[in-house]
């Protein structure tokens, strides 16, 4: 691995494609990117996504989800991980839990986590601004 920075997220949109290569191309990252998610969505194909390593199968439990292998990855030698910021994915929870010697960022999006663990936990940053990816560039 040559990496520091490890990516986990729900899906590949096609949208993130373009925000994906660049953190690719400008830093360098492992992108471990899930299969689905509940409502239809298009997807890029991962395999042009420098970067890319495993599709994570998401598993569905009700409202919740549990990305196979995603823990796992907590044990890989990476200094950062991000993380989407939404409090279904079960995996994460236990991810934000496991990586306290570890810098974690995670996503801010409308269904982030509810202002309570993630930043409680002093590894714990959450990405929403254009500053705190500049510290992730800056530090890296």
């Amino acid at each position: 691995m040559n990496n520091n920075l490890c990516i986990i997220t729900n899906i590949g949109a096609h949208y993130r494609y373009p925000i994906f290569s660049l953190i690719s191309r400008e830093i360098g990252c492992d992108f471990f990117l899930g299969d689905k998610v509940k409502q239809k969505l298009k997807t890029f194909d991962y395999e042009r996504l420098d970067g890319y390593k495993r599709t994570l199968k998401n598993q569905f439990l009700g409202p919740f989800y549990w990305q196979t292998n995603s823990v796992s990855l907590v044990f890989k030698d990476y200094k950062y991980y991000i993380l989407d910021g939404e409090p279904f994915c079960l995996s994460s929870w236990i991810i934000l839990i496991l990586c306290r010697k570890r810098i974690t960022y995670i996503i801010k999006t409308k269904y982030a986590f509810p202002g309570i663990l993630p930043q409680q936990l002093p590894h714990c940053h959450l990405l929403w601004s254009n500053s705190e990816v500049e510290k992730i560039r800056h530090d890296y």
